[in-house]
């Protein structure tokens, strides 16, 4: 007999008889996740969808490692869980007076007209980088992962579970975009008072980034100092990789207007 890793009934058999998971789960690996049956479940809905969200408003780090330590039953599939995420996030930029892609593309354009040589570009192509920016950073997780891998030993988790970690916090970030900056995009607000909103919103993301990493040292026994220092360079490293991704793929796109 054993216990289940998802709701702890004790299980005889293959399947817990309380909430259906197998009485074994495998570890995540880069192999496991081209299999036909992972891929399978990303858009399984009768898995915790809610669950995940909640979990990821204030215990992310634990969320990730509950999912790595076999809680897939509980749990939405991460990979889904950020697709979900993502395509309301777009919902939401597509009905709004002002989102993030008009503020990063004003930016960029900005940044730019520095350049003597700035003969315009594309706005249809920037604009369509910027929409699907989230998903470009997908391309981004192996490179995020490389790093708290690297470093953060003491949890012996494989490169495929850092990856999750990192698609988790990509998950965490989206959602929180969501409830900070992107509603207030469709208030009617002058641009200007949308950019200081935005502005503010960045601060709280990352404070989150950092603590899901906390979260997760945790559960290597870091020492106080170590762990804190840990936490902040890999949410930064996470979030400078996947941001250099975006960038790579808006230079690919600009084209003289």
């Amino acid at each position: 007999m054993t216990q289940c890793l998802n709701c702890e009934t004790q299980v005889e058999g293959n399947y817990c008889p309380e909430c259906g998971q197998a009485a074994t789960t495998d570890r995540v690996t880069l192999k496991r996740l081209l299999q036909p049956e992972f891929l399978s479940g990303v858009f399984n809905f009768n898995r915790g969808f809610l669950a995940a969200c909640i979990s990821l408003l204030y215990r992310p780090g634990h969320l990730a490692m509950d999912y790595l330590r076999g809680q897939r039953k509980r749990y939405f599939n991460f990979i889904g869980l950020l697709l979900v995420l993502l395509a309301i996030e777009a919902l939401i930029w597509s009905l709004s007076t002002n989102s993030p892609v008009t503020f990063i593309s004003q930016a960029f354009e900005a940044s730019l007209r520095q350049n003597s040589g700035f003969a315009g570009f594309d706005s249809k192509n920037v604009e369509t980088v910027l929409y699907n920016q989230r998903l470009l950073y997908l391309f981004g997780v192996p490179v995020a992962a490389l790093l708290p891998w690297l470093f953060a030993r003491r949890l012996k988790l494989n490169f495929a579970e850092h990856m999750v970690v990192a698609t988790f916090m990509l998950a965490l970030s989206t959602l929180y975009a969501m409830l900070l900056i992107d509603w207030i995009g469709l208030l009617p607000l002058a641009f200007e008072h949308y950019v200081t909103f935005y502005s503010f919103s960045v601060l709280p993301v990352l404070f989150m980034n950092i603590l899901m990493y906390w979260q997760l040292l945790g559960y290597g026994q870091y020492a106080f100092l170590l762990r804190a220092i840990l936490a902040i360079v890999c949410a930064i490293w996470v979030n400078i990789t996947v941001t250099l991704f975006m960038g790579l793929a808006l230079w690919l796109v600009i084209k003289p207007a």
